[in-house]
């Protein structure tokens, strides 16, 4: 590796790891090598090998191309995680298990904060209501191409590895000290409009859309008490919820800590496109404070705001599901 590249990468490693000791525990662990050899690597004594690169550029979520400088600046590295959380392939479960591990380092940061803006729920919000979580995952699999072999909704099953990964993910996500949540002001009328279309087809039956109906009114209820104290319940870590007076296009993510910057874009239902790059999340991250100065604070203030939101909502529910086509 060239002098100027192991520059780079080292500067690369040294912003995931500020701490010279625990950059050099996980390379240790992550290379499987002594701690001499590692301090040799650190002071440029002895080169990365390719390998080693590769390694680290998997586990830690680093673009090749932005570690050789091939692309061009405006092109910001992305990886596309197509995870198949139904019938997940090894590679699925390392994917899982490497997001885990960001979170879990980025969450040990007292300073640590996520920011989402979104036309979606964010899943940490639905992924404690079992029928709103398999209807994402139903949802995830008709958009997926695969209608002719659709399971129904009570077919649709995480298998355990996957669901107690997500579970972690969930966990993780609740212990970020602050959250803010920019929702697209249509948001429910979104999914209202989702579970009335599959209704219509018959692939929802009757009694499958009085509990999505049920779990959602008590989605908002949980919502409105988060709102109201601007707290997790359990870590009291603090939440801010805003909603947006225009249409979010897509699904913004931002997370920091003192080791992690990494910016996330929402496809396929549940799949993401992430970044780890430092400039994909100063760009994020504008875009999502641009949303978030436009938008509507209904969390511990706002209480007029708040109230007449979620009114609203029930009201929608109510009557979009109440008299659903079938």
């Amino acid at each position: 590796m060239k002098d100027e590249l192991h520059d780079y990468f080292l500067s690369i490693l040294k912003k995931k790891f500020p701490r010279r000791a625990e950059l050099t525990r996980a390379l240790m662990d992550l290379l499987a090598i002594e701690k001499e050899a590692v301090y040799r690597r650190l002071r440029k004594e002895v080169a990365f090998t390719f390998n080693e690169v590769a390694t680290i550029a998997k586990a830690w979520g680093i673009s090749l191309d932005s570690v050789a400088r091939v692309a061009p600046t405006r092109n910001l590295p992305f990886h596309l995680q197509l995870t198949d959380c139904l019938h997940p392939r090894p590679e699925d479960i390392l994917m899982l298990k490497n997001f885990s591990g960001i979170l879990r380092l980025a969450a040990e940061d007292p300073r640590a904060e996520i920011m989402e803006a979104s036309n979606t729920l964010p899943p940490p919000l639905y992924h404690a209501f079992d029928g709103l979580a398999r209807f994402a995952a139903f949802k995830w699999v008709y958009q997926r191409g695969d209608a002719m072999q659709l399971p129904s909704l009570a077919e649709i099953a995480l298998p355990p590895e996957t669901r107690e990964l997500l579970d972690e993910q969930n966990t993780l996500l609740g212990r970020f000290p602050r959250t803010f949540y920019i929702l697209d002001h249509m948001t429910f009328a979104y999914l209202v409009n989702d579970i009335r279309y599959f209704s219509s087809i018959y692939l929802l039956t009757p009694g499958e859309v009085t509990m999505l109906r049920e779990e959602i009114t008590r989605l908002l209820d949980h919502l409105e008490t988060l709102a109201a104290t601007g707290l997790f319940p359990g870590t009291g870590n603090r939440v801010y919820i805003y909603i947006s007076p225009i249409n979010v296009d897509t699904d913004y993510c931002c997370i920091e800590g003192a080791s992690v910057r990494m910016s996330a874009t929402r496809t396929f239902v549940m799949n993401s496109m992430i970044s780890l790059d430092d400039y994909a999340f100063q760009r994020w991250k504008s875009c999502v404070l641009a949303m978030k100065r436009s938008s509507t604070l209904i969390s511990e203030s706002g209480e007029k705001h708040r109230i007449e939101f979620f009114e609203r909502q029930r009201a929608l529910v109510e009557q979009g599901l109440g008299d659903c086509p079938h």
